[in-house]
């Protein structure tokens, strides 16, 4: 049989994408052909184009082929606004499946991602009558109003089909039947607040077909996610089944397991890594987190529960506190701590933050990595994306006792 799978990427995920399309060869079947077509930036160098296609010299059921943007979608694509810092704008490159690919089908996946399982059950899903198969985004079908203003905003009909866009399985024929990619580039301009997903869940509203949770496993699920929410959208035999036997992994918070060795499903993603020749590479860059989970947050302070009696005493031993984030989580911190007679030095906050100068007669300040190595710093900030991002510079100024807030 043959496999139509198609991957977006930039120079900055080449090796994630070398590894994505080695975990899926290695579980395949070999007598499936697999083609892959690569849809590469610009920016994306003649060697790293030589590592992917390598790759069809390792397993010869494997064909690579790299697709070229014409101009006049390159410029569209340009057009597009990126407000998600975890978004590139190769990711829109997807939108144009329907005329890059002269095939009636092929699955897309986006490159944060590992493939444990066989796909191609996933691809002989049938579609006919659909433009587009894809896994349920939980948090989209859970607003307060049924998702009347999100739709207001988007143009998007109804929530209650809106899928997650890191795992689709395109009915190509359909969608260029329907002129799917001329609509979608005359909306790229246009601010969506999940980017081209919400342009993809518009324009195939009606024409969407539900994937089992397996095949688009977010790790982010286990990462202070709302069960019962989860379980709203998820039958208990779907969500036991992703969460024991994934087909389909995906890294999709600012978290990613080159960066972070303690999120949910690393070791599969590692495994893979050391599969692909790779491994080096990324342990390499990553020492740096290997330091602070394996060894700073096996220390008493990480392994207690958080404003207990025995939380306040191991944050006493610390010569200096510091709390990071002058929002109203920050405010809480230091309010705990403040009423168990606990000093905090400074609130630290970004250079380009701009608050008042101090919270409950603590002076607010911008880090410049003048501060004590040994001291405490309590991360207090409420958004994944931001902590990801604290958390790397301070650890690229050589600052690892960085106790991040579980519960916010």
């Amino acid at each position: 049989m043959r496999i139509n799978v198609a991957v977006a990427t930039d120079q900055n995920y080449v090796r994630q994408t070398y590894i994505l399309i080695t975990s899926i060869m290695e579980v395949s079947n070999t007598e499936d052909h697999y083609y892959f077509y690569i849809m590469a930036d610009k920016d994306v160098s003649a060697k790293s184009e030589e590592l992917l296609q390598s790759i069809a010299q390792k397993y010869l059921h494997a064909c690579i082929h790299f697709l070229q943007i014409n101009e006049q979608r390159d410029k569209q694509i340009k057009t597009a606004g990126i407000h998600l810092k975890h978004i590139t704008l190769a990711t829109y490159f997807r939108l144009l499946l329907p005329e890059l690919i002269d095939e009636d089908k092929c699955l897309y996946l986006d490159t944060d991602m590992v493939v444990c399982g066989d796909i191609a059950k996933l691809y002989c899903t049938p579609l006919d009558g659909y433009e587009l198969a894809g896994v349920k985004a939980p948090y989209y079908h859970n607003f307060a109003d049924h998702g009347k203003e999100y739709c207001e905003r988007t143009g998007i009909p109804s929530m209650d089909q809106y899928v997650n866009a890191g795992v689709l399985l395109f009915n190509l024929r359909c969608m260029r039947k329907n002129h799917f990619t001329q609509k979608a580039m005359s909306l790229v301009h246009q601010f969506f607040p999940a980017q081209d997903q919400d342009i993809i869940n518009k324009l195939s509203y009606g024409m969407i077909r539900h994937l089992p949770l397996k095949y688009n496993m977010p790790a982010v699920y286990f990462l202070n996610w709302d069960m019962e929410l989860i379980k709203s959208v998820f039958s208990g035999d779907e969500w036991e089944e992703g969460t024991s036997a994934p087909c389909i992994i995906h890294y999709n918070s600012a978290d990613k397991p080159w960066k972070n060795f303690a999120i949910p499903f690393a070791d599969k993603w590692w495994e893979m890594c050391r599969i692909s020749g790779m491994f080096h590479d990324f342990f390499g860059e990553a020492q740096d987190f290997f330091y602070y989970h394996g060894i700073i947050c096996q220390q008493p302070l990480w392994k207690c529960s958080e404003y207990s009696g025995q939380w306040y005493h191991e944050i006493r031993k610390y010569p200096e506190i510091y709390v990071y984030g002058a929002g109203e989580t920050g405010k809480k911190v230091i309010r705990e701590l403040q009423r168990h007679q606990i000093s905090v030095s400074a609130v630290l906050v970004s250079e380009s933050d701009t608050r008042a100068s101090e919270i409950g007669g603590v002076r607010i300040t911008s880090f410049s990595g003048q501060i004590n190595r040994n001291a405490l710093i309590v991360v207090a900030v409420s958004v994944a994306q931001y902590v990801v991002e604290i958390k790397e510079t301070l650890f690229q100024k050589g600052y690892f006792y960085v106790y991040i807030l579980r519960h916010i």
